[in-house]
């Protein structure tokens, strides 16, 4: 899994998430120049993306990341974390379409990944 962005919400509730180190390893990546390039060298089976990094320029590694032959059917989540914590809104790719979903707890967005992930 590769983890792109500065929100230190959504970087502690991936690293939460998936903190068991035996199913899944997590690489972070914090500098949008670096995104393709780590994400190229990486090759990750999913994609996690801090919404509220506000940065500009995530929206074209973004893009990039999704342009690219060998990784544009790679998983990719787009978090966003409610101001409270407890809940969280997603979209992202899934098979190259996009989608978006509603707020949700955080126990529902950990079971939905766990589904994904597993297929």
């Amino acid at each position: 899994m590769l983890l792109l962005g500065g929100d230190p919400q959504v970087t502690e509730l991936v690293r939460n998430l998936f903190a068991d180190g035996e199913r899944y390893v997590l690489k972070e990546e914090r500098s949008r120049r670096m995104t393709l390039r780590t994400a190229r060298a990486f090759r990750p089976d999913t994609i996690f993306f801090g919404q509220s990094a506000e940065e500009p320029g995530w929206k074209e590694a973004l893009a990039q990341i999704k342009g690219d032959v060998a990784l544009r059917l790679t998983p990719i989540f787009i978090l966003a974390i409610s101001p409270d914590g407890e809940s969280a809104v997603y979209g992202g790719s899934l098979d190259g379409y996009d989608f978006s979903a509603e707020r949700m707890t955080m126990e529902e967005l950990m079971h939905s990944f766990d589904q994904v992930l597993q297929e």
